[in-house]
């Protein structure tokens, strides 16, 4: 048995008439939020930061860890052309652009980017905190001081500051962490999107 609820308004019938009515239950759409693949970070933007572009297992997003080296959480990139439950508000099929990721758990992982092209990147989990490499191998942190960091879209490289060759370093053995250091590794944005799944 299914219980509908009536929007409030007049049902009227001929007098001692028995009259049926039809109810019809329509699909309700709630906002949810993704992450898409995007070409880089822009001023305002908040991301999950992943080691891989790649369809499929494999990935690690950055986890913000108050003592460096900072975390790493797996993740699974998905091909929106094969998976796709999403709508828009309208409930039409949404359109999503480019490979996405959608973490059970957030905790850490998301990073507000301030500040134009060569900008800070931001704990969201606590605002007061930006990713901060204070030497020159190896030390990745949080600190209350931001730090100036550049994303180049070609070799997909995190380098603090605007010259100088200290980068963001994914550790893809052990236990998994990103650094900083002298060896860079490719790391890519990807850019919260909001869409819609549907509620019968």
């Amino acid at each position: 048995t299914s219980s509908y609820f009536v929007n409030a308004g007049t049902l009227s019938a001929t007098t001692g008439a028995a009259t049926t009515y039809t109810v019809t239950r329509t699909t309700s759409y709630v906002p949810k939020t993704i992450y898409v693949l995007v070409d880089g970070p822009l001023d305002g933007g908040t991301y999950i930061i992943v080691n891989r572009s790649a369809v499929g297992t494999g990935g690690y997003a950055m986890k913000a860890n108050a003592s460096s080296p900072q975390g790493a959480v797996a993740v699974t990139v998905v091909n929106p052309n094969t998976t796709n439950p999403y709508y828009n508000a309208d409930g039409t099929q949404a359109t999503i652009s480019n490979s996405y990721i959608d973490p059970a758990d957030l905790t850490g992982l998301r990073w507000n980017y301030k500040s134009g092209s060569n900008g800070y990147l931001q704990d969201v989990d606590d605002i007061r905190y930006y990713l901060y490499a204070s030497g020159s191998n190896s030390s990745l942190a949080l600190s209350q001081t931001p730090q100036q960091w550049t994303y180049t879209t070609g070799n997909y490289r995190l380098r603090r500051g605007t010259t100088g060759s200290v980068y963001v370093h994914f550790n893809s053995s052990g236990n998994r962490s990103y650094t900083a250091t002298n060896s860079a590794t490719s790391v890519y944005f990807y850019q919260a999107y909001t869409v819609y799944v549907a509620q019968p």
